[in-house]
């Protein structure tokens, strides 16, 4: 198993409709998804000045920070097929 953490940057939300995007800020992969927790909250503390802890909260997809102002972190779970 792989855990896949996205960050998107939600800075441009809430503007006049059709202004808004969400553009990602980057993917990384993880084997376990504590380290992909662990990564997530090391650069919302270290890049955005997070004040308190992430709640991480379930989705259909895995899991998600939701909305930290200017910031989303979102992890999901896929299988890598083995070559043979």
């Amino acid at each position: 198993m792989i855990y896949i953490l996205e960050s998107n940057d939600l800075s441009t939300v809430g503007g006049p409709m059709g202004s808004e995007r969400i553009t990602t800020n980057f993917v990384k992969y993880f084997y376990s998804i504590d380290n992909a927790k662990k990564y997530a909250e090391e650069d919302y503390f270290n890049y955005y000045a997070g004040d308190e802890s992430i709640k991480w909260k379930k989705t259909p997809h895995g899991i998600t920070s939701g909305d930290l102002r200017s910031v989303e972190y979102n992890i999901e779970k896929t299988k890598i097929e083995d070559e043979k």
